[in-house]
C-alpha cells in the first residue's frame, strides 16, 4: 500500500507553474523563429523572380546579339516621343516573342536598357546599342517589380534619375556613362508602353 501511494506522488506530473514556464518559453521562440522564417521565405520568393528575371535579360541579350550578327537594327512597334530618340519604345513582335519563347518565363511587364542606336552608331560603337544594360521585370500582373542595374538584382529602380529630355539620356552603369534607350517588352497589348517604365520610376 505504501508502495503504491510513493509511485502515486512521483508519478504526479507537471506543476502549473511548470506549465507556464513552458509556454512562456515556446512563446519566445515563436517571437524569435516565426518572423525570422517568414522573412526567408520572403526572400526565396524574391530570389526567384530574380532568377526569372536574369532569364528573361539572357534571353533578350542573345535576341540582341544575333541581330547585330545579321546587322538588323532594333526595332519597335510603337513610340510615345518622335524626337531624336523614344524615351521608351514597344519592341516589335518580331522582337518579343523570341524573348518569351527563350526565357521560358512569364513576362507581364518587362522593360530594357540598351545603348542608344543613333548615337552609338554616330561614334561607331555599335556593340552598346546591342548590350542590355538595365532591366525592369514583373513576371505576373500582382507580383513585385525587380530590377537589374548592370551588376546585380535588386528592387531599387536604377533609372531612378533618368531624364526624358533627348539632351540628357544618360545613365551610369558600372563606372561607366550610357545614353541609353528604353524599349517595352510586354505579353498583353498596353496604349503606353511608357506606363510601365514611369511606374518603375516613380514608385520604386
Amino acid at each position: 500500500m505504501r508502495t503504491f501511494v510513493r509511485e502515486r506522488q512521483h508519478n504526479k506530473g507537471f506543476t502549473l507553474v511548470e506549465l507556464i514556464v513552458v509556454l512562456v518559453i515556446l512563446g519566445i521562440m515563436s517571437a524569435i523563429l516565426v518572423p525570422a522564417l517568414l522573412g526567408y521565405i520572403d526572400q526565396a520568393k524574391l530570389e526567384a523572380e530574380y532568377a526569372a528575371g536574369e532569364n528573361c535579360r539572357m534571353a533578350a541579350q542573345v535576341e540582341l546579339d544575333s541581330l547585330q550578327f545579321a546587322e538588323i537594327r532594333p526595332n519597335y512597334q510603337h513610340q510615345n516621343i518622335t524626337t531624336d530618340g523614344e524615351v521608351c519604345a514597344l519592341w516589335s513582335n518580331s522582337f518579343r516573342q523570341p524573348v518569351i519563347e527563350m526565357s521560358g518565363q512569364e513576362i507581364y511587364n518587362m522593360v530594357i536598357g540598351v545603348g542608344n542606336y543613333k548615337y552609338y552608331s554616330e561614334i561607331e560603337d555599335l556593340d552598346k546599342a546591342y548590350t542590355v544594360y538595365l532591366v525592369g521585370y514583373q513576371r505576373t500582373k500582382d507580383g513585385p517589380i525587380v530590377f537589374y542595374d548592370g551588376t546585380s538584382w535588386s528592387q531599387n529602380c536604377p533609372w531612378k534619375n533618368y531624364s526624358p529630355l533627348p539632351s540628357n539620356r544618360n545613365i551610369t552603369v558600372n563606372g561607366e556613362t550610357i545614353a541609353v534607350q528604353f524599349y517595352t517588352i510586354t505579353y498583353h497589348d498596353i496604349p503606353r508602353p511608357e506606363d510601365f517604365f514611369y511606374k518603375c520610376m516613380n514608385d520604386y
